[in-house]
């Protein structure tokens, strides 16, 4: 079965969504944030051929928080055959996870720290880093910019709840020196993007790696699904599956107030307004992008096959 959308259509759901969405002033500001307009609301959709739909004021940029795990299951996909994936996040009594050892409660994830420290190589922090953050400006096309305030507020915060040896006396595995790999994860929460480059991100993936905006290839399509797969399962923070189920989008949010999806094949979109719910997820942002699902029937999971067309 096959669906066509006109543009028009699309652009349609878009602004009827931020009209509808634009008054809402549920939600507070998350303090990690800083100072930020609460008024500030924005939709970005990027189709996988590179068209692009926006409204509101979608270059306001905003800390990237749990979204840069989205990036970062790029490289670790590009670098593990998914059998080494399973082997390297699986339960079993040499590596602590999740399920054999308590998860530890540091200031940043430490989801998210074992994610960055699996990333190779290891025992080569300047290497390491150019790796991800090159990874990050392939898929959006442009380069993010470190908000130094963040990333020093969270390392400091690090500092104080002794975050190395706590994630040591959990027994909580990491492939890299702790250090370095609470540094490099708080760096990456830190980066400020916009909702603009967000929606290339995603539509990167979309578009089986590659970059809808330039044309360029950003990693090897074949892993696409994959990504894809673990952004549906992962979700916008503790919303995973009433999220999946209401809209059919693979999305994730930051705590700063960006939520952004991709649909396989068709585009990536992103949200930004900096109001948070008690979850850390935009209020405006996540119910805007599933008010334009909705709108248009788009899911992930239909059997349908969908194009936009002028």
């Amino acid at each position: 079965m096959e669906r066509k959308i006109s543009i028009a259509d699309l652009q349609k759901a878009v602004d009827e969504a931020y009209e509808k969405f634009k008054d809402c002033n549920d939600g507070s500001v998350d303090p990690r944030s800083g100072s930020v307009n609460t008024s500030d609301f924005g939709i970005s959709v990027m189709l996988a051929d590179g068209t692009q739909i926006s409204r509101g004021n979608t270059d306001v940029s905003s800390p990237m928080g749990s979204l840069g795990k989205a990036s970062l299951a790029v490289l670790l996909m590009t670098q593990n055959t998914p059998d080494q994936i399973r082997e390297k996040f699986s339960c079993s009594k040499d590596k602590g996870c999740g399920c054999k050892s308590q998860k530890p409660h540091i200031p940043v994830s430490a989801k998210g720290v074992r994610m960055i420290s699996a990333v190779e190589p290891q025992g080569d922090p300047d290497g390491k880093w150019d790796l991800v953050i090159g990874n990050i400006i392939n898929m959006m096309g442009s380069a993010p910019v470190l908000d130094d305030t963040l990333y020093r507020n969270l390392l400091a915060a690090c500092s104080n709840a002794d975050a190395e040896n706590v994630i040591a006396q959990s027994g909580w595995y990491l492939y890299d020196d702790a250090a370095t790999a609470i540094d490099q994860y708080a760096k990456l929460t830190s980066l400020k993007v916009t909702a603009t480059q967000m929606a290339n991100m995603m539509a990167t993936i979309a578009a089986d790696g590659v970059n809808p905006s330039d044309k360029s290839i950003a990693f090897d399509g074949a892993i696409s699904q994959r990504v894809a797969a673990l952004m549906a399962v992962k979700g916008p923070h503790k919303m995973a599956r009433p999220w999946l189920m209401c809209t059919g989008l693979p999305a994730m949010s930051s705590f700063g107030g960006l939520i952004a999806g991709t649909l396989p094949g068709v585009f990536g979109i992103a949200a930004y307004s900096p109001l948070v719910n008690d979850t850390h997820v935009s209020v405006r942002a996540s119910k805007a992008i599933a008010y334009i699902m909705n709108k248009l029937q788009l899911s992930a999971l239909s059997s349908a096959r969908v194009s936009f067309v002028s």
